[in-house]
């Protein structure tokens, strides 16, 4: 896939309902590579994946039109992609037309996705907590990134800073936690949001929904992330689940801290 392809991809998301923009889907290619099925000069089929070190990665924004389904198309486009990752373990977020695909060439599901959105409820926009900056050094977040689970996403972190709002939490003067908010699909969506805590993390993505109150935003969380109530809270209702599936070995948690929102379904 090239930026040539990018055109036809939109347009097949487009014919999905996928809410990806233009400029969604250029970074998503600029940090990822990706696999175009074609059927003469008809495109029937795309797949994308994002290298996260020499261990890992995810696959995702993989799309086969209706017209074309159960011809095969998917499972070519799989294969491909397994083969370019080498021998990374590969993540993802598995929808249920896709479940049984994933299953045969090796996915293990180990948990669900829930995906929050919604126009946020209006509320007084109050100050920034003393114990957050806006002032994070890039260096330092990719660091703590990289402290959850062994996973490098320097390349991917670093593209979607250019567009997004950053809040840091800092204890001793020393980054435990960190969240960014950047424009997605139909408005903004908060994510990745890492943190020691479910109090830390809700401390970190509460400023993101009172400063974006009346606009739509979006937050793709582990279903045991613990913010239901407070996305509820402000108006964001649960509109879908996902599994979160692995082939090979999943990265190993060190405690540190952890993931409470993602960056999206298919970055994870």
């Amino acid at each position: 896939m090239t930026n040539d392809d990018l055109p036809l991809a939109i347009g097949l998301s487009q014919s999905v309902g996928w809410p990806h923009t233009a400029n969604d889907w250029s970074v998503a290619l600029q940090v990822g590579r990706g696999t175009v099925a074609t059927d003469g000069d008809e495109v029937v089929g795309v797949m994308l994946w994002w290298p996260q070190g020499p261990k890992h990665a995810t696959l995702g924004l993989a799309i086969v039109p209706e017209a074309h389904q159960r011809r095969g198309i998917g499972r070519l486009l799989i294969d491909e992609t397994l083969r370019q990752a080498d021998d990374r373990a590969v993540s993802l977020c598995g929808t249920a037309d896709g479940l049984r695909l994933y299953e045969r060439v090796g996915f293990v599901a180990h948990g669900l996705v829930h995906q929050f959105q919604g126009v946020v409820s209006p509320s007084a926009k109050g100050e920034i907590d003393s114990s957050l900056t806006d002032a994070v050094d890039l260096d330092d977040l990719v660091q703590l990134d990289t402290a959850v689970d062994g996973r490098n996403r320097n390349d991917l972190l670093r593209a979607i800073h250019a567009d997004a709002e950053v809040l840091g939490l800092e204890q001793d003067g020393v980054l435990v936690g960190w969240a960014m908010c950047r424009p997605f699909g139909r408005g903004h969506v908060i994510g990745p949001v890492v943190a020691r805590s479910v109090t830390d993390a809700a401390q970190l993505a509460e400023p993101f929904l009172r400063r974006h109150a009346g606009s739509f935003v979006r937050l793709d969380t582990p279903s045991d992330s613990g913010l239901s109530k407070l996305l509820a809270s402000h108006g964001l209702e649960q509109v879908g689940e996902v599994v979160a599936m692995t082939r090979g070995p999943s990265p190993s948690p060190t405690g540190l801290a952890r993931h409470f929102a993602l960056a999206s379904q298919a970055f994870g």
